[in-house]
């Protein structure tokens, strides 16, 4: 894979892709090669890899030929010489080399614009019928390869190696997919026919390459969060990062969240610059910040040197009141680097010498005018800073809060301070420099969301400088558009995250948010308010718990994926729908509701089930058994059609246990589809609480999570002849307590209107 750009001083060597091959692609058709060497396409497609009388050698062989030198032959036009993908190493080895990969996709691009219509039309037909095959069997073959661990790692496993298992090497598998993910962008740029196939994930710390990147000190969160950004391309090069922090510190993080930066104020300690410095605190006089906030004005801090003593090590602070033009910065950090007081607004001396440092270094080699000015007048650069300027007194806190969108909207810089970045020099390329900075800490936090979205000029800092973020995006998404293809997939996901703090990505979404935590869940929704530009005042005023519910009631629509969520909820009729947390959000729908004082309101199919209703969690359900089942029969369908509904444990309202199911129970059930796909695909469904019917609308009340999806093979009723009354015995390996609820329900319209509390 030596067509992908390197990192700087990497933790790893390259992985090396071995040469299985025993006989040489044909160059006859992609489609037809298996029947042509006497295999099986059709065992293939079903995952059988082994085929007798075929050694495990000659399939891994074959494999190779096919899935990677086969694709690169069909997508190229021709076969290409072998000996130009095959590099000898020292030991003797024959190993993979794409070295000269982009000279032959040159080759491919000047033969294809000499195409005809009619030629360019056949070609991408049949390279699409490769493509998505590669695809299909690479995720085959990595999926039992997955297997095969989780055999050799748990020997009680109940796994047939010899019909399961197959023989490709992890390295081989990762190969064929970054070479398609290659080929895709290369054939996406010459045409805009060319279709994209995704590549596959991976599974979090079970193959090599993600493996190897929680041992080099990353937290299962980032790689969950790196793995939704980015293609095999971008793993593949963030896996090569030395990552400085501390791997003990992420043992509690999981792959939904990452809990180290998260603070515990009773035992938080501000930090000095070194180890075992004893140097003073200084801090603003807060009856000048807090007279400030009261006119509706903007304290900033000026940091000069005190003359008198060298002021080598020392500063003189005093608080000034923003005017327009007067630059100022606004520092951006992370808590849990220690710049942070939860006792007093001051830091360190050390720390604001620093800072003074900094923003005179930030404006050395690029000054605005008015930033000029105030260097000729001898006056520092002002700054905003949290520490500083958010008081700790409730009342001017909750005013400074209020306003949180002024101090970075009217910035003329916003300086990002992170202690894994200031470890790293930027003198790399932009793809690394921006990878990195995805991966830091500060990228995890939710209020640098806004901070990051509302700034002008948004600056990072390194070791050895700084990385202006907004001129970086630009860059990179022109490198997206290079003859490096390999290079154009890592700069286009490196710009992603940059994307996702610019003001044009539409502040409204809250997608940026996923693998986002705070250290307080009750400041969640006062910085999505801040964001969307929304009264941060008026969640101040009120219970805490209450934040979340005002804060959708202030939007006049909201994604129907809240129903969705894991997590708590509020508890109490018509807020159930509400999460107490957004941290784990994936917003993969475009159907939204409105808010409503008694609910969610939104127009999606469902079914209304007639009892007996549905099992439940009691609080005594065995904590072993994570899924319990729900047979139904869709009563207005002609056939009866029958629907398998799963539940897993962590659907229940913990704590709420008026909504547990007893047997007999009488209560109205209704499923509500947020998805409608092709018949034997799961969709995903809100269990409800039917209460009332009002002018067509069903209010009901917000139960739990479920999966819907066709019964493939029917379930007979029971010998009285229905399939409505109690329970049956199925299989234990399906149902784990051997028993699943039946029956019935009917459809309702493709738009029934719910208001879901």
């Amino acid at each position: 894979m030596d067509h992908l750009p390197t990192v700087a001083d990497p933790a790893w060597s390259p992985v090396e892709v071995p040469y299985l091959c025993k006989e040489g692609y044909d160059d006859q058709g992609f489609l037809g090669y298996p029947e042509r060497r006497g295999w099986s396409t059709d065992l293939f497609f079903r995952g059988i890899f082994r085929q007798d009388p075929k050694s495990w050698e000659d399939t891994a062989s074959f494999l190779q030929e096919w899935l990677y030198f086969g694709m690169l032959a069909e997508f190229l036009g021709f076969a290409p010489k072998s000996d130009d993908f095959i590099r000898r190493t020292e030991d003797g080895r024959c190993v993979i080399t794409t070295a000269l990969l982009y000279q032959y996709i040159d080759i491919w691009q000047r033969s294809f614009q000499r195409l005809p219509s009619k030629a360019r039309k056949e070609y991408l037909t049949r390279i699409d019928k490769c493509r998505s095959q590669v695809v299909l069997l690479s995720g085959e073959a990595y999926k039992q390869y997955m297997l095969s661990l989780y055999q050799e790692m748990d020997e009680h496993a109940d796994i047939d190696l010899n019909n399961l298992s197959c023989p490709l090497p992890f390295e081989v598998i990762l190969s064929i997919k970054i070479l398609g993910a290659t080929l895709d962008a290369a054939g996406k740029q010459v045409s805009r026919d060319f279709r994209y196939f995704g590549w596959g994930a991976l599974v979090i710390g079970s193959d090599p390459l993600t493996a190897r990147m929680l041992a080099a000190g990353w937290c299962e969160a980032e790689v969950s969060r790196l793995m939704e950004s980015c293609q095999m391309t971008g793993m593949y090069f963030a896996s090569f990062f030395h990552r400085s922090q501390s791997k003990e510190s992420h043992k509690q993080c999981t792959q939904n969240a990452c809990i180290a930066n998260r603070i515990n104020e009773t035992e938080y300690q501000t930090k000095h610059m070194t180890g075992g410095c004893m140097c003073s605190h200084l801090g603003p006089p807060m009856d000048q910040v807090y007279s400030i906030l009261e006119r509706g004005g903007l304290p900033l801090i000026l940091l000069s040197e005190v003359t008198e003593n060298g002021g080598a090590d020392e500063v003189k602070m005093e608080v000034v009141a923003h005017r327009s033009p007067l630059p100022y910065v606004a520092i951006s950090h992370v808590w849990s680097d220690g710049l942070g007081n939860v006792n007093s607004n001051t830091l360190p001396m050390c720390q604001l010498v620093h800072l003074r440092g900094l923003i005179r270094e930030l404006y050395k080699d690029n000054q605005t005018l008015m930033a000029g000015f105030l260097k000729l007048a001898g006056k520092p650069v002002p700054l905003w800073m949290d520490t500083l300027c958010i008081p700790l007194d409730e009342k001017y806190r909750t005013l400074a809060i209020s306003k949180m969108r002024v101090p970075f909207t009217k910035a003329d810089r916003v300086l990002v301070l992170d202690s894994e970045l200031q470890q790293l020099s930027c003198r790399t390329s932009d793809e690394e420099s921006i990878m990195r900075l995805g991966c830091s800490g500060w990228m995890r936090r939710m209020w640098t969301l806004q901070e990051g979205r509302l700034a002008k000029n948004l600056y990072a800092k390194f070791a050895d400088g700084f990385v202006d973020l907004r001129k970086t995006m630009w860059t990179l998404t022109r490198k997206g558009f290079s003859k490096r293809y390999g290079y154009q997939s890592i700069s286009l996901e490196a710009s992603n995250y940059l994307w996702e703090l610019s003001p044009e990505s539409g502040s409204t979404e809250i997608e940026g948010f996923r693998g986002r935590s705070t250290s307080k869940p009750e400041d969640f929704p006062l910085c999505l308010a801040s964001l969307l530009g929304l009264d941060t005042a008026a969640l101040l005023n009120g219970p805490k718990s209450h934040r979340m519910k005002k804060l959708f009631l202030m939007q006049k629509r909201a994604s129907a994926e809240v129903l969705l969520l894991k997590g708590p909820r509020m508890l109490g009729d018509g807020n159930r729908w509400v999460p107490l947390s957004l941290e784990a959000v994936g917003i993969t729908t475009d159907i939204v509701g409105v808010p409503h004082s008694l609910g969610l309101k939104v127009s999606l199919p469902g079914f209304i089930v007639d009892p007996p209703g549905v099992p439940r969690f009691p609080a005594s359900y065995p904590k072993s058994v994570f899924w319990r089942y729900f047979i139904f029969e869709d009563t207005k369908n002609v056939q009866r059609q029958q629907y398998l509904v799963g539940y897993d444990s962590s659907s229940d309202l913990s704590g709420d246990e008026t909504n547990f199911f007893s047997p007999g129970d009488s209560t109205k059930y209704a499923f509500i589809l947020l998805n409608t796909h092709s018949a034997f695909e799961s969709v995903r469904a809100v269990q409800v609480i039917v209460y009332q019917e009002k002018g067509g609308a069903l209010l009901a009340k917000y139960d739990c999570r479920a999966s819907i999806e066709v019964c493939i093979s029917r379930v007979e009723p029971g010998s009285n002849g229905t399939a409505d009354k109690g329970e049956r015995q199925y299989d234990p390996d399906i149902f784990p307590d051997g028993k699943a609820l039946m029956g019935t329900a009917s459809r309702t319209g493709l738009e029934q209107v719910w208001i879901v509390g």
